[in-house]
């Protein structure tokens, strides 16, 4: 980590850590359709269909409070722990008797770190 600045009490550096877990299908669907001579058919169609949900959130410090910012370059050593229970990554495709379902689901992340106690709340 770099910090190419004027030296400035911090009011601690925290790195904050998101999983997300997002997956997306189509799903096939059917209606009634009713023409005007009173027939009815049957109509298939495909519905695209998205599911996000965070799998986790977590923030490490990695320096006190009232950390004196220095400008220069910096090592933090830190270790975060995903839970047992996150799914891996996906992309399954298989035949149905009502044709072809393909269905992805990917687990990404993102870090942020900061040193201002106004972005490492929440």
């Amino acid at each position: 980590m770099v910090f190419d600045l004027q030296p400035a009490v911090c009011d601690g550096l925290v790195i904050k850590f998101t999983c997300k877990e997002e997956v997306e299908w189509d799903d096939r669907r059917s209606r009634t359709v009713q023409d005007s001579e009173g027939n009815t058919t049957v109509e298939y169609y495909y519905e695209h269909m998205e599911r996000e949900r965070t799998n986790f959130k977590t923030k490490v410090k990695l320096s006190p409070d009232g950390w004196m910012c220095q400008p220069g370059q910096y090592q933090f050593p830190f270790s975060v722990e995903i839970p047992r229970d996150s799914p891996g990554s996906v992309d399954l495709k298989w035949d149905t008797h009502h044709g072809d379902k393909d269905v992805e689901a990917e687990v990404g992340g993102s870090a942020a770190c900061c040193c201002s106690s106004r972005c490492c709340r929440g």
